[in-house]
């Protein structure tokens, strides 16, 4: 349910009629926006090698924590413990953090 309701906060903020994975593929990309497209963007100047490290870490967990944390809980019938349920929810939260900085772009 976090990352459900993290995709819809996404979703919200950006705009976007796409949803977990392929949002945040698109969304989060470091590169401009192409026509049609938007893109959440973390504050600084996008050609600082810090900024693109920020941008591509956030780009790439967001991916993970859909592929790895939300599709697994849905197809996987396994039960976590208690704490490696705890160590997603942090996942999600860092990522969730991260999208509350970001601001939208669009070309």
């Amino acid at each position: 349910q976090a990352a459900v309701s993290l995709s819809a906060h996404i979703k919200a903020k950006a705009g976007s009629t796409l949803n977990e994975r392929k949002l945040v593929q698109q969304v989060f990309a470091p590169e401009p926006p192409k026509t049609g497209q938007v893109r959440l963007h973390l504050p600084g100047d996008a050609s600082d090698e810090n900024w693109q490290s920020r941008q591509q870490g956030l780009h790439l967990l967001a991916q993970g924590a859909f592929a790895g944390i939300r599709n697994i809980a849905v197809h996987d019938e396994s039960v976590w413990s208690e704490h490696q349920a705890l160590e997603h929810l942090a996942v999600l939260s860092v990522i969730a953090r991260w999208a509350d900085d970001t601001e939208l772009v669009v070309p």
